[in-house]
């Protein structure tokens, strides 16, 4: 699993490197030179208000089990937990966080916790992504997906979902794969963890307005990364308007989950690069505004997860 996560970066890294080489690197330097220090602070601002925002969201998952922590602890955690996914295969910071749990209820409860977190980003990522897709098809002309594509696409995600919430179905799904590929030491942990996951799922169709105001949070996540994505290319001099952030902040944060790239480096340029051309912006200043997005909002959170992991250090040991 290194040796693939290396091969990945690898690819992102390369293909970061050829957008490099394709465009005019002192121009790109200028852009950057030249950025307004104070809309970056205020973006830098909105990016930490963030994490609040996805600290109080987990917050309420985590209340079905009768466990109540202050939103900077979740927001700590989340923090720690991001800078580790950082570092690690397979995203293992964000099941690193139910660790941090472990004192105060059992491991596969706080697990099932993160998953649920996890897969409600997921969902309105994904449809927010679809239909910033078909947004800028109709603002700009240039059809990036059809209607019955977004459909079936759609469709198919419903359907994933359907069979998600199975618990049955899910068991007969995923036996094969628990056998082969979970240690034996992690078996148990495994169990408890599905089990949970299955009983939270059960506890939050009954409290509907907790589970919509987990959404809610979450869609207001996406949004405050859009203005702290346009305040980005404000400082930089572009002035695209704000519903270009609200198009293109979803897109880039669905090729995040690429299995192409790290951190969507690479395929975050290459969509900028793609979708300003429509605005009239130069391929120097999408890549500007791309690395400018990625250090305030990636590096920075990963630094500060990092001053909070050496303070509060785990052991990544989920069979403990």
């Amino acid at each position: 699993m290194a040796k693939l996560k290396i091969i990945v970066a690898l690819i992102g890294i390369a293909v970061f490197a050829w957008i490099i080489s394709s465009i005019d690197v002192s121009k790109l330097l200028s852009i950057i030179s030249k950025a307004n220090f104070l809309l970056l602070g205020l973006a830098l601002i909105i990016v930490f208000f963030t994490v609040l925002l996805k600290g109080l969201k987990w917050g309420l998952l985590l209340r079905p089990f009768e466990k109540r922590l202050a939103v900077l602890d979740n927001s700590r955690i989340f923090l720690i937990g991001f800078f580790l996914s950082v570092l690690t295969p397979g995203r293992i910071g964000d099941l690193a966080r139910a660790l941090y749990l472990k004192d105060r209820m059992k491991f596969g409860q706080a697990l099932s916790t993160v998953i649920l977190d996890r897969l409600v980003d997921l969902t309105v990522l994904f449809f927010s992504g679809i239909l910033a897709a078909i947004a800028f098809s109709m603002v700009f002309k240039q059809q990036v997906i059809s209607l019955p594509l977004a459909v079936i696409f759609i469709a198919f995600f419903a359907l994933a979902l359907f069979l998600v919430s199975r618990q049955k179905l899910m068991r007969f799904i995923l036996r094969p794969f628990f056998n082969l590929f979970i240690p034996a030491s992690l078996k148990p942990k495994a169990s408890e963890s599905f089990a949970s996951f299955f009983e939270a799922l059960r506890i939050f169709a009954k409290k509907p307005f907790t589970l919509l105001a987990v959404f809610l949070l979450s869609i207001a996540a996406i949004f405050l990364s859009s203005i702290a994505f346009w305040l980005i290319a404000l400082s930089l001099g572009l002035k695209t308007g704000f519903a270009l952030a609200l198009i293109a902040v979803p897109i880039i944060a669905l090729a995040d989950l690429l299995p192409i790239t790290v951190s969507g480096i690479g395929a975050r340029e290459l969509l900028l690069i793609f979708m300003f051309s429509f605005a009239g912006v130069s391929a120097e200043s999408a890549v500007a505004v791309s690395i400018v997005y990625f250090i305030i909002g990636y590096i920075s959170v990963a630094l500060a997860g990092f001053a909070f992991f050496l303070k509060e250090p785990v052991k990544l040991n989920f069979s403990a």
